[in-house]
């Protein structure tokens, strides 16, 4: 599962990152902007979700 939702978050990356430069192609300034700023919340969540797993010691989990 873990695995899955792994891939989810790096194909929202891609695709975020993809839609804002065929935006910026087109001229639409505003969603080429959005869909940067999504990009880059991916990316944040990717890297945060990386450092904050638990070990199996832990039965904490963090969000």
């Amino acid at each position: 599962m873990d695995k899955a939702l792994a891939a989810v978050r790096w194909i929202g990356l891609v695709s975020s990152a993809l839609a804002s430069i065929a935006f910026l192609g087109l001229g639409n300034y505003n969603m080429a902007g959005l869909m940067g700023s999504l990009a880059v919340l991916s990316l944040i969540n990717i890297r945060r979700k990386r450092r904050a797993r638990p070990t199996d010691a832990d039965n904490t989990r963090t969000f």
